[in-house]
C-alpha cells in the first residue's frame, strides 16, 4: 500500500474549503452502519447531555487562570490546538511511568495542557517587561528539550550498565518520554521559528490578524474557509496542512484526494465557545467570530483519536466489507477485536494501523457527522437536533463505551503522519 507520505492535494479555496472537506471524507469514508447509527442517536435522545450545549469543559478547556490579556488568552487557546499533535506517539505515551500505580497513563491532551500551563505560570512578573513571555514566538523559537521535560515531568534519559563495571552505569537518550519531549520540542521550535521569521510577538497575534481578514469576507462559509485555509497555509511545511492523497484499503488502494483540518477546526470551536457569551467589550475586541448557530450547524465533527475510537468502539463503521480487507490488516485486525466476545482485558489490545488506515477512519467519522446533518429533521427529540457539533461534545461528555477499552489505535506510519501534520 503507498504510504501517506505522497504529495497531498492543494488546499481548496476559501470559498469552497468546507465542501470539500465534507465530500473529501464522504469519497473516501468507509460504509456506515445505519442500525448502529439509530442506536447511537437513541443513545444520544435518552440522554440528558444532548439537551445540553456544547461547552469549553467538554474540551478541557475550561481553565482557572488569570489572563494578562485577551491576547495572551487567544495565544494561549491557539497553542492548544497547535499542539494537538501527540497522537501519532501514542504507544510511547502509553508507555509512560503513572504518577500512582495502576492509574492510566496521561492522555495526549492532558500533557498539552500540562506544558503550556507550566511554560505560562513560569512567566516573570509582569513588571520584568525585558523577560519575554515563555509562549512567546521568540521563547518557543529556542526551547529546549531540557525545559519541555522538566515542565512534564518526564525522563528523557535511561541508565544502561556499562560492560566489564558491573557498579557502573550510563545515562543515555532514550524512552518513551525522550520521544514525547522530542516531538513537542520540534513543533514549538518550527512554529516559533515561523513567527519570528514573520514578526508576529506570538501565535494569538497571528490568529487575531486572521480573523480580522476573515471579518471582510462575503458569507460565514468563505469567511470559515478563510481561517482554515491561511492557517494551513502558514505554518511550516510539517504542521501546514491536514490535507492527503490516501491509498484508500478498500478501493484496491485507489489514490483518493483528503481534507480535514482537524485542529484548525478545533482552534475556531474552541474561539467561539469562550468568547460567544463574553460580555459585548470583551466581544468585541476579536474582530470577527461565526456565530453559535453556524458552529452547530456548519463545523465537521472533529476526527482526533478520541472521538474516532470512540465511534469504531461503537460500530457505527462497517469494518466487513469484502473488497480491499487482504490489502487492509490493519481494519481486518480491528473487526477481530472488535466483534470478539471474550473477557475484557485491563489493558486495551493494540491495533496497529498504516497511516492511510487511520486516516480513512477519520475520514469515516467526518462522513458520519454529515450523514446525521442531513438527518435532521428526523432525528429531534423534544427540539434537540443532533448536530456533528452536539454529537462531538457528546461523546467527550459521556465518558468510553465498553469496546473502547477493549482497543488502542496505534499508528505505524509515525514519521510519515506526524511530517504531515495534523492542522
Amino acid at each position: 500500500m503507498p504510504s501517506i507520505s505522497a504529495e497531498p492535494p492543494l488546499l481548496p479555496s476559501a470559498s469552497t474549503l468546507l465542501r470539500e472537506v465534507r465530500s473529501s471524507c464522504t469519497q473516501c469514508s468507509l460504509a456506515l452502519d445505519e442500525a448502529a447509527i439509530d442506536a447511537l442517536l437513541q443513545s444520544i435522545a435518552s440522554s440528558s447531555y444532548s439537551r445540553q450545549p456544547p461547552s469549553l469543559r467538554d474540551y478541557s478547556l475550561s481553565l482557572p487562570l488569570r489572563w494578562d490579556s485577551l491576547g495572551a488568552e487567544l495565544n494561549f487557546i491557539s497553542l492548544i490546538a497547535l499542539l494537538s499533535i501527540l497522537s501519532p506517539l501514542q504507544k510511547h505515551i502509553d508507555a509512560l511511568p503513572s504518577d500512582t500505580p495502576g492509574s492510566p497513563p496521561p492522555s495526549p491532551a492532558m500533557l498539552t495542557r500540562q506544558l503550556l500551563l507550566g511554560l505560562y505560570l513560569s512567566a516573570p512578573p509582569s513588571n520584568h517587561l525585558s523577560a519575554p513571555s515563555p509562549l512567546s514566538a521568540g521563547h518557543l523559537a529556542g526551547i529546549q528539550e531540557n525545559e519541555v521535560a522538566e515542565v512534564l515531568n518526564l525522563k528523557i534519559h535511561v541508565e544502561r550498565k556499562v560492560e566489564h563495571i558491573p557498579v557502573a552505569t550510563l545515562a543515555e537518550r532514550g524512552g518513551p518520554g525522550s520521544e514525547v519531549v522530542k516531538r513537542l520540542t520540534e513543533c514549538l521550535n518550527r512554529v516559533g521559528k515561523r513567527l519570528v521569521e514573520s514578526r508576529y510577538v506570538d501565535l494569538g497575534a497571528f490568529v487575531a490578524e486572521t480573523l480580522r481578514q476573515c471579518k471582510g469576507m462575503g458569507s460565514e462559509e468563505e469567511a470559515m474557509g478563510t481561517f482554515v485555509r491561511r492557517l494551513a497555509s502558514f505554518l511550516p511545511l510539517d504542521f501546514g496542512a491536514d490535507s492527503y492523497t490516501v491509498s484508500h484499503p478498500q478501493r484496491g488502494g485507489e489514490d483518493v484526494p483528503l481534507h480535514l483540518y482537524k485542529n484548525a477546526w478545533y482552534l475556531l470551536c474552541a474561539l467561539v465557545l469562550r468568547f460567544s457569551g463574553a460580555d459585548e467589550e470583551e466581544r468585541s475586541k476579536l474582530p470577527w467570530l461565526p456565530t453559535t448557530s453556524s458552529l452547530d450547524e456548519d463545523l465537521p465533527l472533529l476526527a482526533d483519536g478520541f472521538v474516532v475510537e470512540s465511534l469504531v468502539a461503537r460500530g457505527v463503521l462497517r469494518l466487513d466489507e469484502e473488497e480491499g480487507s487482504a490489502s487492509s490488516p490493519g481494519l481486518a485486525k480491528l473487526r477481530n477485536v472488535l466483534s470478539s466476545k471474550g473477557q475484557a482485558s485491563e489493558h486495551a489490545q493494540r491495533v496497529v494501523l498504516t497511516a492511510d488506515e487511520y486516516n480513512v477512519l477519520r475520514a469515516s467519522v467526518v462522513s458520519l457527522g454529515e450523514a446525521l446533518r442531513k438527518r435532521r429533521g428526523e432525528i429531534k427529540e423534544q427540539g434537540v437536533a443532533v448536530t456533528p457539533a452536539r454529537l462531538d461534545a457528546w461523546l467527550r461528555r459521556s465518558g468510553t463505551p465498553e469496546a473502547h477499552r477493549k482497543v488502542r489505535l496505534i499508528i505505524k506510519d509515525e514519521g510519515q503522519i506526524s511530517a504531515a501534520g495534523m492542522w
